[in-house]
């Protein structure tokens, strides 16, 4: 998707993964969830291959940002999920708290799984 075909992979799937637990809006045509789907994910993947271009050691910056993005996440998450929308209502309590706490484990393990990926690309010899 525009030349971001792995960072695209990537975003597909993490949102994916997310979005069986935490619900959401849904567009009113199939189409329209594709073409908001495909922009959404190229305009991340851009962001994710370009944005993070700064002075400080790689890690650094992204341990920092990655940090505050997922406390973030997780606040959101933690007010907000599941949304239910008109088509997939959500009315029983357990199964509320049931997709929060998939929700928050998804998020935590999302953070996980990124720091463990910055702790391999740095250069580790010093260890």
């Amino acid at each position: 998707v525009g030349g971001f075909w792995y960072e695209s992979m990537v975003l597909f799937l993490a949102v994916g993964l997310f979005r069986k637990s935490t619900g959401g809006a849904h567009s009113s045509t199939f189409q329209g969830c594709i073409i908001i789907s495909i922009f959404s994910i190229s305009f991340f993947a851009f962001l994710s291959r370009y944005l993070f271009y700064v002075n400080v050691p790689p890690h650094v910056f992204f341990i920092s940002v990655l940090s505050v993005i997922y406390i973030f996440s997780f606040l959101v998450v933690y007010k907000l999920a599941p949304v239910a929308s008109p088509n997939k209502p959500i009315v029983r309590k357990e199964k509320i708290k049931k997709l929060k706490i998939k929700s928050l484990a998804t998020v935590v393990f999302y953070y996980l799984i990124s720091m463990i990926f910055i702790f391999c690309s740095q250069d580790n010899s010093h260890i």
